[in-house]
């Protein structure tokens, strides 16, 4: 099992990944800010329900630290699973879904709430393209979109911006 925040492995798998592509970001708990969007990476491995508790307390910890009280700046959240149920493509009729992987820490609905988080892309899933690209789910108040940026058997590509620039305008 993969360990839950900033442990020296993740650290060494962005170490080599930036070093073999050196014009690629690694956003492992980290921020970008790109053409006036802010990107922000949290390393989230795959949670059992059991650990569920201490990964939302990690990722309440990482986004009050990356948000820094810029509560302007259109932002992002990138991830490789998804941080809980509520900002997440798999279907409720997934044989993976599972109902108890809600957010269950009210400190992030409220972080949420407050910042002008417009949407939320993981991975780990490896959706059909045929499923849809993209959603836009109701949490802290507001309208949000989610991706999920991988397909399975094929990557159709996706062009972000759209979506962006559709939640920038409402």
């Amino acid at each position: 099992m993969l360990p839950v925040g900033n442990h020296t492995f993740y650290e060494v798998v962005k170490d080599e990944l930036e070093q073999r592509f050196p014009r690629i970001n690694i956003l492992h708990n980290s921020h970008i800010v790109h053409e006036g969007i802010r990107y922000i990476g949290i390393t989230v491995p795959v949670v059992l329900v059991k650990r569920k508790k201490e990964q939302q307390k990690f990722i309440l910890k990482t986004l009050k630290n990356l948000l820094n009280n810029d509560y302007d700046i259109p932002t992002v959240i990138v991830s490789h699973a998804p941080l809980f149920n509520e900002l997440n493509m798999v279907s409720m009729k997934s044989k993976v879904y599972n109902n108890e992987y809600n957010c269950s820490e009210p400190n992030i609905e409220e972080l949420f709430k407050e910042y002008n988080i417009i949407g939320a892309i993981h991975g780990h899933h490896h959706i059909p393209a045929s499923s849809g690209r993209s959603k836009v789910v109701h949490f802290a108040g507001k309208e949000l979109f989610v991706v999920c940026s991988i397909y399975s058997k094929m990557n159709t590509g996706f062009e972000l911006m759209n979506l962006i620039r559709s939640k920038q305008s409402n």
